[in-house]
C-alpha cells in the first residue's frame, strides 16, 4: 500500500480530511516533493513534552495503543477535535489516519515563534551570555508574523531566567 493510498483511506465519514490535502504550491507531501517543514516533525513545549508539527498545525501527546506501536495525537487547540495517529518509529513520524478537520486555520508562523523559543531555552542552558544579548540575537532572526507570536506578557527574558 503506498502513500497516496493510505491518505485516501483516512477518511472522516466520507470526506477527505482537508487539513492534511496537499497544497497545491507546497508539492505533495507523501511523494518525496516537500520541505522540512512540511514533513511532520516534533518540537519541545514549555515542559519538555513532545508535541508533533504536521502542516504548521501542532499536535500534543495523547496516548499510545496497547501495544505500543501508534501514537495518538490530538490538536494543541482545546475546542479542535482533530486527532492524527502516527506509528512510532525512532524519530519519523509517519501519519496513518487522521480523524477529524480542524476548525481553525494553521499558523506558520506560531510554530516558527515556538521554534525560536525552543532554541532559546536551549541556547541559553549552555553559554553564559546575557539574557537580553540571547533574546535579541533569536527574536532578530524572525519575521514580523512570527514576532507577534512570541510571548510577550512578560518582560523580555523575564521567562528565561526560570527556565
Amino acid at each position: 500500500m503506498n502513500a497516496v493510498t493510505r491518505f485516501k483511506q483516512s477518511v472522516n465519514h466520507g470526506k477527505e480530511c482537508k487539513a492534511h490535502q496537499p497544497s497545491p504550491t507546497s508539492g505533495s507531501r507523501y511523494m518525496g516533493h516537500h520541505s522540512q517543514s512540511n514533513m511532520p516533525h516534533t518540537i519541545l513545549s514549555s515542559r519538555g513534552r513532545k508535541k508533533l508539527v504536521d502542516l504548521n498545525f501542532i499536535y500534543a501527546a495523547q496516548k499510545k495503543n496497547a501495544d505500543r506501536t501508534k501514537q495518538y495525537w490530538r490538536c494543541e487547540v482545546t475546542a479542535c477535535k482533530a486527532r492524527v495517529h502516527t506509528t512510532i518509529g525512532d524519530e519519523t513520524f509517519t501519519i496513518v489516519k487522521s480523524v477529524n478537520e480542524h476548525n481553525h486555520s494553521m499558523t506558520a508562523a506560531a510554530v516558527k515563534a515556538r521554534e525560536a523559543m525552543v532554541e532559546l531555552k536551549a541556547v541559553a542552558t549552555s553559554t553564559q551570555e546575557s539574557s537580553r544579548a540571547l533574546v535579541a540575537n533569536v527574536l532578530s532572526k524572525l519575521d514580523e508574523h512570527s514576532l507577534a507570536h512570541v510571548p510577550s506578557n512578560s518582560p523580555d527574558s523575564h521567562w528565561l531566567c526560570y527556565s
